[in-house]
C-alpha cells in the first residue's frame, strides 16, 4: 500500500522533511533543532513535553504559563501584585525527564530525510 508523502516544516527552525501520510497524528523531534512536534496534515505543530498550568490573573488578566510545580498554588501577579491561585496543570502529550528521547527524530530515520 502506497502512502502519499507530505512536506512537513518544523515551526522552530523551518527545516522541511518529506513524511509519509500514515505518520499524521504521531509525534517526532525535528532532526535539526530537536523541537518536539506533532505531525499534522497541514505540516507540524509544537507539542508540550511536560505538564503546565496556564491562565490569567483574575484582577488584571495578565497571562501566565508555569511549570506544574506552581499549579494550584497561591502566587502574586507580576503585573498588578494581586494574590491568586493558579489553575490546575494540563497534562502533557508525553511526560517525564526523557520524554523527548523517546520520540523518533526526523532526518535520522532512513525513511524521513531533511530536504530543505
Amino acid at each position: 500500500m502506497s502512502h502519499t508523502p507530505l512536506r512537513v516544516r518544523c515551526p522552530g527552525c523551518k527545516a522541511v522533511y518529506p513524511v509519509e501520510s500514515f505518520r499524521v497524528g504521531t509525534l517526532a523531534q525535528c532532526g535539526n533543532c530537536r523541537e518536539p512536534l506533532e505531525i499534522t496534515a497541514a505540516g507540524a505543530k509544537r507539542v508540550r513535553l511536560e505538564a503546565r498550568a496556564t491562565g490569567g490573573c483574575p484582577a488584571c488578566g495578565k497571562r501566565y504559563d508555569v511549570s506544574v510545580k506552581f499549579a494550584e498554588r497561591e502566587v502574586t501577579c507580576g503585573g498588578c501584585e494581586q494574590r491568586f491561585r493558579t489553575a490546575a496543570a494540563t497534562p502533557a502529550v508525553v511526560d517525564g525527564p526523557e520524554a523527548a528521547h523517546r520520540l523518533p527524530v526526523l532526518g535520522r530515520d532512513a525513511r524521513i530525510r531533511r530536504i530543505a
